[in-house]
């Protein structure tokens, strides 16, 4: 998988970098849907950022400077984040424990490439849920809109 304007997913990171900011995927974005259109071969997954809970409990405690780092703006206002992976040959969504609470669940725990060789890539949750995706190439937005997902 090529990884267009980032840097590369490490295993066990959950960090992207793009534009040297930091995108904390675990602690500081919820995951919030995804959209996968077989036909033009494209899927994109689209997280909160930053999320409700990092408002509500990490926020208060951090510095300007972090936010700075990490592309939060100070008024703490939300936008939608996303990867966007095209020529998909192979999506899997495989559903979790729906036990924890929403703010658990869908809380991104690690990326893991399968192997060097191939394409795939595993996005697991910490409820147990995971993705597998095998595509060409990933991008990655910082200022996401729906509107231009559906073509509006």
């Amino acid at each position: 998988m090529e990884y267009i304007n980032f840097q590369p997913l490490e295993n066990v990171d959950v960090e992207i970098i793009y534009n040297n900011k930091i995108y904390d995927l675990h602690n500081t974005a919820e995951f919030l849907t995804f959209i996968y259109d077989e036909d033009k071969m494209k899927l994109t997954l689209i997280w909160i950022y930053p999320s409700e809970y990092f408002i509500k409990y990490m926020a208060p405690k951090l510095s300007e400077k972090f936010f700075v780092r990490n592309d939060i703006n100070p008024n703490l206002e939300q936008k939608y984040i996303s990867l966007e992976f095209k020529f998909v040959t192979n999506f899997e969504n495989i559903e979790g424990d729906n036990e924890l609470p929403i703010e658990e669940s869908y809380t991104v725990s690690q990326f893991l490439p399968i192997n060097e060789t191939n394409n795939d890539l595993v996005i697991e949750f910490q409820n147990d849920s995971k993705m597998i995706i095998d595509a060409e190439e990933v991008y990655f937005n910082n200022d996401f809109k729906f509107s231009q997902e559906l073509g509006e």
